[in-house]
């Protein structure tokens, strides 16, 4: 969808999000393994692309105390007054938020982050390579990016039908992807990420609809240049951790 479509629907959605998301019970326990995979710790400065109501913040706070720094990105205005909500609930006073594309977000934060993770954003990212090259270059060496995000409204096995259905249905009426989209295919993720991280990990969950996927920034030492046809991935050193070079 196009980035206007998507700051339409999330500005519509934005009050009432939090008790949506409450229907999916798995969600919470999902967000919090997704910041453990991030492997974060106390003081450590971390990076939330497409943060949405800030529905990740608590598990992020448990990690990196007061001492650590939380920077939340998102598209809509409307989303961040939320999260802004979330932020005075929590009286944490450790988080920035910042309004712009997940693609830009290396225009609009300065790193480096300790670790940085996104959930169920970039599937609706028009330039996902950008976005996932931005926020790898923001990240210290060895820091982790995580990524859960949709990977088809076709769910498999026994129950593939139904959820099928209501997955449809969810997307239809709530979501803002394609419900007849397989983006593992158009957006294939795990190649994308190992073009600028290491050590990737990929998993379906949620029989399938779903995915995980997560990768480290290496050591300027470990990593060289990469071509192939039309592709090169830059040496750290030309491409410092902070900047991504057009």
């Amino acid at each position: 969808m196009e980035p206007e479509a998507v700051q339409d629907r999330y500005t519509k959605l934005a009050p009432h999000y939090d008790r949506m998301m409450s229907f999916w019970a798995p969600l919470d326990r999902w967000r919090r393994r997704a910041v453990a995979e991030t492997n974060i710790r106390k003081g450590d400065t971390v990076l939330d692309i497409g943060c949405g109501t800030g529905k990740n913040f608590p598990f992020i706070e448990e990690r990196i105390g007061p001492a650590g720094k939380l920077i939340g990105l998102d598209y809509t205005p409307a989303m961040l007054e939320q999260a802004a909500r979330r932020v005075d609930e929590g009286r944490w006073k450790n988080v920035d938020l910042i309004e712009g594309q997940a693609e830009d977000v290396d225009r609009l934060v300065e790193g480096p982050f300790d670790g940085a993770l996104s959930w169920c954003c970039l599937s609706i990212v028009p330039d996902c390579d950008r976005a996932i090259a931005a926020a790898a270059s923001l990240l210290r060496p060895g820091g982790r990016f995580t990524v859960y995000d949709m990977r088809t409204t076709r769910a498999k096995g026994p129950l593939g039908w139904p959820l099928t259905r209501f997955a449809e249905w969810w997307v239809n009426h709530y979501g803002t992807g394609d419900p007849e989209a397989d983006y593992a295919v158009a957006k294939p993720w795990k190649a994308t990420m190992a073009k600028y991280l290491t050590g990737v990990t990929y998993r379906e969950m949620a029989f399938g609809t779903l995915f995980r996927c997560t990768g480290q920034r290496p050591a300027a030492s470990d990593v060289a240049v990469v071509e192939t046809e039309g592709n090169r991935t830059p040496r750290p050193e030309e491409n410092p951790p902070g900047r991504l070079q057009a």
